[in-house]
């Protein structure tokens, strides 16, 4: 009887620490998980920043291209077709 003290003490005592151990290293990594996270957000932060500045070069450069006279000749003349398709033609059966 007293060998299953023992060893029922002995289980007992290493289940706490095998438990001990693993609540230890799961605080270490939840504290690496959000250093992790703080600095993915910081990344986003960033990412999200510089597209807004691409966002806004892109739109500047689309401004200037437009002024170009040659450029503008094309467009117009796109957009005219595209009108030009889009309204019914106008003929004999129409009333």
């Amino acid at each position: 009887m007293e060998y299953l003290t023992i060893a029922q003490t002995a289980f007992y005592a290493v289940f706490s620490l095998s438990i001990l151990t693993l609540s230890i290293l799961l605080a270490v990594a939840l504290y690496y998980l959000l250093g992790i996270v703080k600095h993915l957000r910081k990344i986003a932060e960033n990412a999200d920043a510089v597209s807004g500045d691409a966002r806004d070069k892109l739109q500047e450069l689309l401004d200037a291209l437009t002024r170009l006279p040659i450029i503008s000749f094309l467009f117009n003349e796109k957009k005219d077709r595209a009108e030009a398709k889009s309204k019914p033609a106008k003929g004999r059966n129409s009333k």
